[in-house]
């Protein structure tokens, strides 16, 4: 599978939390991408699993 018009002009994952129950520990963040191009990327499944191809891959984070 591959993007042939991948523009976005913000992706917004929100607000990315990771818990450690066992010791009471949390991380929380806000998660946002800015300008991503995924034209000419693309995925394939192959034996060694799923892979992400990239020709070219350009974004902003913040």
């Amino acid at each position: 599978m591959m993007f042939t018009n991948g523009k976005f002009d913000t992706i917004d994952f929100g607000v990315v939390s990771f818990w450690n129950v066992q010791h009471n520990i949390s991380l929380r963040f806000g998660f946002k991408l800015d300008n991503v191009d995924l034209t000419g990327t693309g995925f394939d499944s192959r034996y060694q699993g799923l892979l992400y191809r990239a020709t070219n891959f350009g974004m902003v984070v913040q």
